[in-house]
């Protein structure tokens, strides 16, 4: 009966030891097993927020488009613009073109040998004309009348072939003397050749002509040695 006894608490103790050490192991195995679950709802957060800023991403790079647009539209309005103003000016600047007179003249005194050394003023007369736009210069007369207001270009040559003569000739306009050419002949060779110009503001119907002062003189021949010439720069 003893013996029952003892064996009976031999076997529970045996029964006991093993089931702690199953617990013991169950327990080991449950802490070192990862957290799948935590881990899987921290990948799910990272897809989440990779999303998010997939979203905003997309959000910036449409907005970057649109603005992107906007500054092409711009770029290709101002261009256009711009193109329209070339044009409008160009045109603008033809129609000035058409509209504005066409005045320009040269001639020469021709075949007349010397002129002057009289008593009075006397106004040259240029007969061998080369041009005359417009018709505004007079080859009876000598005398150019501006046709529109504006600012005009003038100039002309005298030549001398005696050295006891003093070329010279003025440029008037109206009765107004603007500039002039003079040669006082001392060489023995006699022969010299002066020219001038000017810019002369006039109104419409001016008269501008070349004159010879008393005591000077200018030759001219088939060669065309003194000449006077003229044309309109630009109306105003």
């Amino acid at each position: 009966m003893r013996t029952t006894v003892v064996l009976l608490v031999l076997l529970g103790c045996c029964l006991t030891g093993v089931q702690l050490q199953n617990e013991e192991r169950e327990i080991s195995q449950s802490t070192t097993q990862p957290n799948i679950w935590a881990e899987l709802k921290e990948l799910r957060d990272m897809v989440t927020e990779q999303r998010v800023e997939l979203a905003v991403t997309k959000a910036e790079l449409a907005e970057l488009k649109k603005e992107n647009e906007v500054l092409t539209n711009m770029v290709l309005e101002e261009n256009e613009l711009g193109s329209v103003e070339a044009r409008l000016r160009t045109s603008e600047l033809q129609r000035e073109n058409e509209e504005s007179p066409k005045v320009a003249f040269s001639a020469a005194l021709n075949d007349v040998g010397y002129v002057g050394t009289s008593n009075a003023d006397k106004t040259l007369i240029y007969t061998k004309v080369f041009t005359n736009i417009g018709n505004h210069y007079n080859p009876a007369t000598g005398i150019f009348t501006a046709p529109v207001g504006g600012v005009y270009y003038f100039t002309f040559t005298a030549f001398g072939g005696n050295r006891h003569r003093n070329i010279g000739s003025f440029l008037y306009r109206n009765a107004e003397r603007m500039v002039s050419v003079q040669d006082h002949h001392k060489s023995s060779y006699g022969e010299d050749q002066v020219t001038n110009a000017a810019v002369l503001q006039l109104e419409e119907g001016d008269q501008v002509s070349m004159r010879l002062n008393p005591g000077f003189s200018v030759y001219d021949n088939s060669a065309n040695l003194s000449t006077f010439s003229g044309f309109l720069l630009f109306p105003m």
